[in-house]
C-alpha cells in the first residue's frame, strides 16, 4: 500500500517558492462550506496535504480536516484587518494575482487537461486537432463557466447530455443558423 508524504510548513513553502511541478492548489471534494469560496488546499504529487492557502493574501495555513472552518474563520478576521484600510473592494478578490499560486493551480489544471484530451483522442479515436476547434473551445468554455458558477464538484453525468438530446438539438434549434453554410448532419444508429 502506498504511503502519503506530508511535508512540513517551511517545505511547503519552499516548494511553492521554488515554482515546484509537483504542488496544485485546489478545492477539496468534501468542501461544502462557503468558507472554501476563499481558499484552497494544498496538494502535492496529487496527495491533500495539511494546509490551505488564502486567495486574499495568499497567506499559507496549517489546517486539518478535523478543524473544519476554524482557521479560515480566525485568519478571515487577522485579514479583513489587513485590508480593510480602504473601503472599496479590491478586484484581485475577483481575479486572483498572477503570482506563484495561481500559476501553480493553472499549471496543474492545464496539465491535467493535456492528460485528459491525449486520453479522450485515443479512447474515441478522434484527430488532436480537435482541440482547436471553434466547437470545441466554445464546449470547453461553457464547462469551465458552469464549474466556476457552481462552485461544486459536479458530476459529469449530470451534465453531459444523451446523444440523441444534442442530435435533436442540433436539428431543431441549430439548423435554421447553420443552413446558410450547407452543412448536414445525419445520425445514422
Amino acid at each position: 500500500m502506498a504511503t502519503t508524504l506530508i511535508y512540513n510548513k517551511e517545505q511547503v513553502l519552499e516548494m511553492i517558492k521554488n515554482n515546484n511541478p509537483a504542488i496544485s492548489f485546489a478545492k477539496p471534494k468534501h468542501a461544502k462550506s462557503v468558507k472554501w469560496d476563499g481558499y484552497l488546499q494544498i496538494f502535492i504529487n496529487d496527495h491533500a496535504q495539511h494546509f490551505i492557502s488564502c486567495l486574499k493574501c495568499r497567506c499559507v495555513l496549517v489546517w486539518k480536516p478535523n478543524d473544519g472552518t476554524n482557521v479560515m474563520d480566525k485568519h478571515d478576521k487577522a485579514c479583513r484587518q489587513q485590508f480593510s484600510s480602504s473601503s472599496q473592494t479590491l478586484i484581485e478578490l475577483f481575479y486572483p494575482k498572477n503570482n506563484n499560486i495561481s500559476k501553480k493551480f493553472i499549471n496543474s489544471t492545464k496539465r491535467k487537461i493535456i492528460n485528459s484530451l491525449a486520453e479522450c483522442c485515443a479512447l474515441d479515436s478522434l484527430p488532436f486537432t480537435l482541440v482547436r476547434g471553434d466547437g470545441f473551445r466554445e464546449l470547453a468554455g461553457v464547462l469551465i463557466k458552469a464549474g466556476g458558477q457552481s462552485g461544486l464538484a459536479i458530476s459529469i453525468d449530470d451534465v453531459i447530455p444523451d446523444p440523441t438530446t444534442v442530435n435533436r438539438n442540433c436539428f431543431f434549434d441549430l439548423l435554421p443558423q447553420i443552413v446558410n453554410g450547407i452543412i448536414v448532419l445525419f445520425d445514422f444508429r
